[in-house]
């Protein structure tokens, strides 16, 4: 600090400037480091004396501490900000948007210029169906009836393509309780949606070729206990549905079959044969 110290007093004695203000660091007598905000002026001079000047010096050293702590907190906060494997949004207390992760420009399509200060329905991000949900899911948080809330819900991308978003959503107040800014966080579960999606329709083929095969279909645990059978099947042993699903294939097997019939359902579960 010394060298910005000299150039102000230069300042103040070549009369370029009447007063100034510093911070500074001092080092105690006992090693430690101190912080001082200092105002220095010019005394009114008096005759055959030297110029002379005051210094008024207010400890900011637990300010400065604090500011330093609240920095690299900023900075922690800031890294995981924009690392962070999810899209990390944050919102004004009005929903524009005022931070803009490096993630969320991936996920979405908007860079950081183009998102902050314009709101998720400016940006199309959402359908007009999504509007009201949205608000009404804000609300809660706003009104203070939940701490956070969390959905999957379709959002687009700039694009135009669908996306499937699992959202995280969360408010930070102030010391009245009044909202400062809403954090959502955001992942991309596109891929997973559309496995499952197809997985349904998978499922609902198979549903239909069990139901209507005319050939007799179950589905039994290693057990042998019936978990499901078609109606093919119960017209073939003659047994409705309830009472199949009370019985497992043994107790409807002929005896002289069972035993051979045991042995080959365990060599499939065992896989020593397909």
């Amino acid at each position: 600090d010394v060298a910005e110290g000299e150039r102000l007093l230069g300042q103040l004695a070549a009369g370029e400037i009447e007063t100034f203000r510093v911070e500074k660091g001092y080092r105690r007598k006992d090693g430690a480091i101190v912080y001082a905000e200092i105002f220095v002026r010019e005394l009114d001079s008096v005759a055959n004396q030297p110029r002379r000047l005051i210094c008024v010096g207010l400890d900011i050293t637990e300010r400065k501490r604090a500011e330093e702590r609240a920095l690299e907190s900023r900075r922690i906060r800031d890294f995981h900000f924009d690392n962070t494997p999810l899209a990390v949004v944050e919102f004004t207390s009005d929903l524009c948007i005022k931070r803009w992760s490096r993630r969320a420009e991936k996920i979405f399509g908007w860079s950081e210029a183009e998102a902050v200060g314009r709101t998720a329905e400016q940006l199309c991000m959402l359908s007009p169906a999504q509007f009201e949900v949205r608000r009404e899911r804000v609300g809660k948080m706003f009104r203070g009836e939940t701490d956070q809330v969390s959905a999957v819900l379709p959002m687009l991308h700039r694009n135009g393509r669908q996306l499937w978003i699992e959202v995280y959503n969360s408010v930070t107040r102030d010391d009245d309780g009044q909202v400062l800014s809403m954090i959502s966080m955001a992942l991309d579960v596109t891929e997973s949606q559309e496995m499952l999606r197809m997985l349904n329709e998978s499922e609902a083929r198979f549903r239909g070729i069990f139901n209507q095969a005319a050939v007799g279909i179950a589905l039994l645990d290693d057990q042998g206990r019936w978990l499901n059978v078609n109606d093919k099947l119960c017209e073939i042993v003659g047994y409705s549905m309830d009472e199949l699903l009370e019985r497992d294939f043994q107790s409807i097997t002929h005896p002289e079959d069972l035993e051979r019939d045991v042995l080959m359902a365990s060599a499939v579960m065992d896989r020593s044969i397909d």
